[in-house]
């Protein structure tokens, strides 16, 4: 049984279907303290932090995480293969960064396939049959091809009727965009079980020239089933019994005067001119190489998940004392560091696995989870904020109860 003794009865991510004749949507977050007038003139206390579109499911909408999945590839490729071909250590890729190994996909291994078999994973947990997912969204800046999507591919791999399935590119942010557009399509009542995908193979999209950026990627793939839930371990309409973290609200944003500080550029940019650079240019069908500029984008790191783990806490009314873990997009472990010290946390809060996946982009954040629930690093009744940052630049997070 989930507990949920640590949340108020007034859920400010759990949306009420608007009384007849009041306001229904509203575009700007109402704070605490303020008043909202309704139709008829009258002025009454805000009880929720924001006012979303009216929910045309049922009127207490709770949305759960039923099931996780994470896929890797066979090939572990340690910091010593990076001292034969470039000027750098083991040690100092592991001071610098806290990454000790990645995987790397070989033949036969793709962003794809990984995502499809994540996905069997996670609907494995949820005890689901696969023509009960009713929306998949994955979240790739390296599909196996532009079209068709990776999400349309695992689709096919799961033998899923036709519903709606596509792609999301936020970078490493990618996961919580996915996650917080599912969790709007739930909400609306549009999708009833969604499968939230963050898969990655990025080892195709580096520079082995570069050391400040290819000793820093890995490939993966990370899943959850997100479905409705009619209330707290309560048989649901479909028989099965409604357990696993509830997701309390999601927050996203993108920043775009800093796009330049993450770069992947496509081969269809402005910059060039396809007929010109010739036959060869036509079909190469690649990607240019990751750019990051190092410096920029660990500051931004910084400070932009240390405002996501605030803004996760002051929408759901409680400090960041109270959240009992951090899950982050799997970055650098000195941007960990200095976070606990910001925050005023215990470093122990704030989950890690880098050091053997390396940055696996929007694949970290589902193969962390995975790993907590598979390890029992959250407890029942636990307070999780998950945060997300990346190219674009974009940002998110989400807050679970365990």
């Amino acid at each position: 049984m989930w507990s949920n003794s640590r949340i108020s009865t007034v859920d400010p991510c759990v949306r009420a279907t608007p009384a007849p004749n009041t306001c229904a949507v509203k575009t700007q977050p109402i704070t605490t303290g303020q008043h909202i007038t309704t139709a008829q003139g009258a002025s009454q206390p805000a009880s929720i932090p924001q006012v979303s579109l009216p929910n045309t499911g049922s009127p207490q909408t709770i949305c759960r995480i039923a099931g996780f999945g994470a896929a890797l590839p066979e090939m572990e490729v340690p910091n010593t293969h990076f001292e034969k071909i470039l000027d750098t250590s083991n040690q100092w890729i592991t001071q610098r960064t806290g990454i000790s190994q990645r995987r790397f996909c070989g033949p036969g291994e793709s962003s794809a396939t990984l995502a499809i078999d994540a996905s069997k994973k996670a609907i494995a947990m949820a005890n689901i049959p696969s023509d009960r997912v009713d929306l998949i969204i994955c979240a790739t800046v390296s599909p196996q091809s532009v079209t068709p999507p990776n999400a349309t591919r695992v689709q096919a791999a799961l033998g899923c009727p036709p519903i709606v399935a596509f792609d999301v590119s936020a970078a490493c942010s990618g996961f919580m965009f996915a996650l917080s557009t599912a969790e709007t399509f739930l909400m609306s009542g549009r999708s009833k079980t969604a499968l939230v995908i963050g898969a990655e193979a990025l080892s195709r999209r580096l520079n082995f020239t570069d050391r400040n950026s290819c000793i820093l990627f890995g490939d993966a793939a990370g899943a959850v089933v997100l479905k409705v839930d009619e209330g707290s371990g309560s048989v649901a309409t479909d028989g099965m019994v409604d357990q696993g973290p509830r997701l309390l609200g999601s927050y996203i944003e993108s920043q775009p005067d800093l796009d330049e500080l993450i770069r992947v550029p496509g081969n269809a940019t402005e910059s060039e001119n396809s007929l010109a650079s010739g036959p060869d240019h036509l079909l190469s069908g690649r990607f240019d190489h990751v750019g990051i500029d190092g410096r920029e984008v660990f500051r931004f790191a910084i400070e932009t998940m240390c405002q996501c783990i605030r803004e996760s806490a002051r929408r759901h009314r409680i400090s960041v004392a109270e959240i009992d873990l951090i899950v982050p997009h799997q970055v650098n472990t000195r941007v960990f560091d200095a976070v606990a010290d910001r925050l005023n946390i215990d470093r122990d809060k704030i989950f890690s696995n880098i050091g053997d996946y390396g940055n696996t982009s929007a694949a970290s954040v589902p193969v962390a989870l995975e790993e907590v629930a598979r390890s029992g690093a959250a407890n029942p009744g636990d307070l999780v904020c998950v945060v997300a940052f990346g190219g674009g630049l974009t940002c998110g997070s989400a807050m679970l109860h365990w």
